[in-house]
C-alpha cells in the first residue's frame, strides 16, 4: 500500500492543511486577477504579481478573518457535506 494516504496524520497537520484550504476560498472570493501578471487583493487594493505573493499576504493579514468568514459561510447550509462524508471515509480508511 503505502502512498501519501498512509502517513499517520497529527491533528496539527491536518488543521494546518484545513486552514490553508480555508484561506484559498477565502483569498479566491476577495480577490481578482485584473492582468496578465496582476492579482488585486479586493480587501485592501493591494497587487501582487503571482498567486504565491498573494496568497502569503492572505495568510498573514486575512487568517483570522477567512477562518470567521469560512464558518459564517459554512454555517448550516449543508455545503460541508462533502467534506463530511470525506473525513467519515478517511476514518473508515484509518480504521482498518
Amino acid at each position: 500500500g503505502g502512498g501519501p494516504m498512509g502517513m499517520m496524520f497529527d491533528m496539527g497537520d491536518l488543521e494546518s492543511e484545513e486552514e490553508e484550504e480555508i484561506l484559498e476560498e477565502f483569498m479566491m472570493a476577495h480577490s481578482e486577477q485584473v492582468g496578465k501578471k496582476k492579482f488585486r487583493c479586493s480587501l485592501d487594493g493591494k497587487e501582487f504579481s503571482t498567486l504565491n505573493i498573494m496568497r502569503a499576504h492572505f495568510t498573514k493579514h486575512y487568517k483570522e478573518q477567512a477562518l470567521e468568514w469560512f464558518e459564517e459561510t459554512h454555517n448550516g447550509d449543508g455545503e460541508l457535506g462533502g467534506m463530511e462524508e470525506m473525513m467519515a471515509a478517511m476514518e473508515m480508511m484509518m480504521g482498518e
